[in-house]
């Protein structure tokens, strides 16, 4: 038995390369059945998967995923079987990445193989805490397999990880320039920053936010893109009590085009700023925020809390009094919240969260969902919930074809 995460990248990489000893084999599928061991055995999984995606695969992004879904689903196995139906997960996990998944009894005589087609998916796991944070110099650390403790120091800052939270604190070092941070969730994490200035911030799948590693003495500005919740710290100018500002520019992805802003003096506020949305929905549930669409014509707003403001790119900003606050903060709070949606935008969040490509074999009907799901189901369990609303689907790979 072991707790060294090194170990474990080493074995997780050797069963990808399918380089295994006879030793290293028996190793590695006697302590991914330890219930101790499986959240290294996550940390080193997943640091695979998500490098593969910032570096680009050495191996096929699916073949990764087949790994890392198949093994972090398994059930340990009870101790009178454990040698019989690790052999089990052996071949699966193997032979699922040749192509072709067999299994046998578990006795001491030539096995009776038993092909089982390929495209058989595995049940997918829920998305949990992970991101990628990118430094000033571009470089690229991904947090999911990050311990506790230091991840760097910039420009009089220093950026500490501790249980899934990233929080800036000031060195006192002199600051000769700003550096700028960039954090990236993919599809299927969410992950929590403490700005420099006390801010908090929450990103859902699929989301950015680029700030400063030290903000300036009287202005505050991030730029976002995806579903990011804050809870802006007030500070004030120093020997007055004129507040600083907090200005959040919305973008349609990382690199795309700025649609609108926010300003803040200090407050509670979540917006929703998905490219594959037709709007951008600014919610406020305490304080104050201006809300501005970046165009030249002069058309803003002031919430209220309890309101939304909406951004089209067709139509004038609008304002919703009564926004449905349960279902807008649902994903921080750990839930699918479907109240009203219909289904291609309930299956656009679940995409973001599983990891998933949709189809659909014909157009959807024109109808509303109601109905909230826990986020730590398995896609299997959520869709079977959702079966019962008679959407019904099948899963190739890791896209999901809603069907007739």
């Amino acid at each position: 038995m072991t707790n060294n995460l090194e170990q474990f990248r080493l074995l997780v990489q050797r069963h990808i390369d399918n380089q295994f000893t006879e030793q290293e084999e028996e190793e590695f599928f006697f302590l991914i059945q330890q219930p101790e061991n499986r959240m290294l055995l996550q940390q080193a999984v997943d640091e695979q998967f998500q490098l593969s995606q910032v570096r680009g695969p050495a191996i096929s992004p699916h073949r990764l995923q087949q790994i890392r879904d198949h093994i972090l689903t398994s059930k340990p196995a009870k101790q009178v079987r454990l040698f019989t139906l690790r052999r089990i997960a052996v071949a699966a996990a193997i032979l699922l990445i040749a192509g072709t998944v067999y299994f046998w009894p578990g006795n001491k005589q030539s096995p009776d193989l038993t092909q089982v087609p390929a495209e058989q998916p595995a049940d997918i796991a829920p998305g949990r805490k992970g991101a990628i944070l990118t430094l000033a110099d571009g470089k690229k650390i991904v947090l999911d397999s990050m311990g506790n403790g230091v991840i760097a120091i910039q420009q009089g800052t220093r950026a500490d990880l501790k249980d899934g939270q990233l929080t800036y604190h000031p060195t006192g070092d002199a600051r000769e320039s700003i550096a700028f941070n960039t954090m990236t969730t993919p599809k299927g994490r969410q992950f929590h920053v403490q700005l420099p200035d006390g801010t908090q911030a929450w990103l859902n799948a699929a989301s950015s936010i680029t700030y400063p590693t030290a903000f300036n003495d009287n202005k505050r500005e991030v730029a976002i893109s995806g579903e990011v919740y804050f809870e802006v710290a007030h500070l004030t100018l120093k020997g007055n009590s004129t507040k600083i500002p907090f200005t959040v520019k919305i973008f349609t992805n990382p690199a795309g085009t700025e649609i609108g802003k926010v300003e803040v003096l200090g407050t509670h506020f979540n917006v929703h700023a998905y490219d594959d949305e037709g709007n951008i929905r600014t919610t406020l549930l305490e304080g104050k925020v201006k809300v501005q669409p970046a165009t030249s014509h002069p058309q803003w707003a002031i919430l209220k809390p309890g309101e939304q403001a909406v951004i089209s790119a067709h139509s004038p900003l609008t304002i919703d009094h009564s926004p449905d606050l349960d279902q807008i903060m649902a994903w921080k709070n750990g839930y699918f919240n479907f109240n009203g949606n219909d289904i291609r935008s309930a299956m656009k969040e679940i995409a973001r969260w599983y990891d998933l490509e949709v189809r659909y074999e014909s157009e959807p009907q024109p109808r509303q969902i109601v109905g909230e799901i826990q986020r730590d189901l398995t896609l299997s369990q959520v869709m079977t919930v959702l079966k019962k609303l008679n959407i019904n689907y099948r899963l190739e790979g890791r896209t999901l074809i809603i069907t007739k």
